[in-house]
């Protein structure tokens, strides 16, 4: 796994914990997250090592920018398959409009600082990684 992979890692608390990213954290559960499909066809990702967590949308709710958070709510995502590059990613939309925009799960590290906090980002704004790749554990 090439150093410059990030991961989305929760750092849960007793509220609403926080999602960033991270390069691999051996053993580390918190990077891990149980993805499931729903009959709607949209998915939620709960957190291995913060069993009961999910990614959702933090303390600000869907905004563009806002964080994304690691709460007890079961938020659901519309998946969508992205092509480009030598790997298949996926994307991670909220299920609704907000402000007229598709709001997708990002991060930004332009002009900042690692770790990374997970965001949201507008469909289709450049600057900002939007599509995630996932692998079997």
């Amino acid at each position: 796994m090439p150093q410059t992979h990030r991961f989305i890692t929760a750092e849960p608390d007793a509220r609403t914990g926080r999602a960033r990213t991270f390069p691999k954290v051996n053993a580390s559960l918190f990077q891990v997250w149980r993805l499931k499909n729903h009959s709607d066809g949209q998915v939620t990702l709960e957190s291995k090592g913060a069993q009961g967590k999910y990614l959702s949308p933090g303390r600000s709710g869907a905004l563009p920018g806002a964080y994304l958070g690691v709460t007890t709510m079961a938020q659901k995502w519309n998946i969508a398959k992205k092509n480009g590059g030598p790997f298949t990613a996926y994307e991670l939309a909220y299920p609704k409009k907000v402000q007229n925009n598709t709001l997708v799960v990002s991060f930004n590290d332009e002009d900042k600082e690692a770790p990374y906090y997970v965001n949201f980002s507008i469909q289709g704004v450049e600057g900002h990684l939007q599509a995630w790749k996932f692998a079997a554990v």
